[in-house]
């Protein structure tokens, strides 16, 4: 089997995920099993936060609302490839905002239009930037790693979809959640920065 890690997204690597669960050995379909979880545990914190986490390069268009204020999606802002402003959506050369026309706000995800005008109107904004973190926060990295060993060991535990089961010792109730760390990364990572 080949690897199906999504080196765009992930937030751990197979090396990592496997050291905190206590694998040692090497075994093709484990490790692609294991990828798929990593893969699924990066989606599930990129599509709760609303965020590209990893960094990458982004394209955004917004809205021209006679503002100086762009708010961009995907922080933080490793840096600002190209800025446009165009009522009439071409984003051609003459559109260009120049780089010393406007601040990047690194952490905060934005960019404050200093020396040109930007234009009103629906999409008439469009931004080309690097977002996401370089190098993942050890938090982020750890709610990964957690959540795709909470998936791997439901499955190595047979408890996928199992909500309870009984016994002559009693019963016991599984509930269908993710781990506190996981739920406290993606409120932290939610979060709005304050301008």
């Amino acid at each position: 089997m080949a690897t199906v890690l999504d080196s765009a997204n992930n937030l751990c690597s197979l090396a990592e995920l496997k050291l905190f669960v206590g694998i040692a050995k090497s075994d093709e379909e484990l490790d692609t099993q294991l990828e798929e979880y990593i893969n699924g545990a990066s989606w599930l914190l990129k599509e709760e936060t609303g965020r590209f986490l990893k960094a990458q390069s982004i394209t955004e268009y917004h809205d021209g609302e006679g503002s100086s204020l762009i708010m961009l999606r995907h922080r933080p802002v490793n840096s600002v490839t190209t800025l446009h402003s165009d009522s009439a959506r071409s984003f051609g050369s003459t559109t260009l905002i120049d780089d010393d026309d406007y601040q990047v706000y690194t952490n905060g995800g934005y960019i404050v239009v200093t020396d040109a005008g930007l234009d009103v109107g629906a999409r008439v904004i469009k931004v080309v930037y690097n977002g996401g973190y370089s190098t993942i926060p050890y938090d982020l990295k750890m709610a990964c790693i957690e959540m795709a060993t909470y998936w791997y060991e439901k499955f190595k535990s047979h408890r996928v979809g199992l909500k309870a089961v009984s016994n002559d010792a009693g019963s016991d109730t599984y509930v269908e959640d993710m781990p506190g760390a996981v739920k406290k990364a993606i409120a932290r990572y939610s979060e709005k920065v304050a301008i």
